[in-house]
């Protein structure tokens, strides 16, 4: 989910740049994927390419699906990437995002490791 950090409704360039923004993150994913050896590789992770806009233009969406089940950690590490790099994407934009849903959450409320 894609909103102003001023509460006001998206404008034809915020839906540009959460659009390009939104474009990149499948790139940076399949680089996750493919770099070298990690303790947790990410689940592979599709995103719509289009970001819908709500009727008030209150926030856009932008659909995000992982390739393994909430809760493993594959996932788990997906979604710790999908929102630093959407983070870094929209940065300096006056824009937001936040990831929800049972992936999400599920991380979210994930217990740390014990060493």
């Amino acid at each position: 989910m894609i909103s102003r950090g001023d509460g006001r409704a998206l404008t034809a360039g915020n839906l540009a740049a959460a659009g390009h923004a939104i474009a990149a993150l499948t790139g940076m994913e399949a680089r996750h994927r493919a770099a070298g050896p990690q303790r947790v590789p990410p689940a592979a992770v599709r995103v719509s390419p289009a970001v819908q806009v709500s009727p008030n233009h209150l926030v856009g969406l932008a659909p995000v699906s992982f390739a393994a089940q909430s809760g493993t950690p594959a996932t788990g590490q997906a979604v710790v990437n999908v929102r630093a790099d959407i983070g870094r994407e929209l940065a300096g934009t006056g824009l937001r995002a936040q990831l929800t849903g049972q992936a999400a959450a599920d991380q979210d409320n994930a217990l740390p490791e014990q060493p």
